[in-house]
């Protein structure tokens, strides 16, 4: 007798579920729409950016900026300071002799 009645309960249990998933068939297929949508809109917006062609100065320019950068940011803030004063003064070179000599 026991058995029968377990056997029931799981019938029914599976006819429930059998309705629920009926039920939430439309909206399954709206959250995939959705879903769908969202991961194209991340594309769009991962797109790589397109590289210009610089000037060669201004590519030289930054690629001196890069360095003074580099060395620049290992300085106290004092030492960056002079070094900032002779960049403004004499330029990017200039700056980068000093900076590499208070690095050492």
């Amino acid at each position: 007798m026991a058995k029968s009645n377990v056997f029931a309960i799981i019938e029914d249990l599976k006819s429930g579920l059998d309705d629920l998933v009926e039920a939430l068939e439309p909206l399954a297929r709206v959250a995939a729409k959705k879903t769908r949508r969202g991961i194209k809109q991340g594309r769009k917006a991962a797109r790589k950016m397109v590289r210009k062609n610089l000037p060669k100065a201004t590519r030289q320019l930054r690629v001196l900026q890069a360095r003074y950068m580099t060395l620049v940011r290992r300085l106290s803030k004092v030492q960056k300071e002079q070094v900032k004063k002779l960049r403004k003064t004499k330029g990017y070179k200039e700056a980068l002799k000093l900076a590499a000599r208070l690095t050492r």
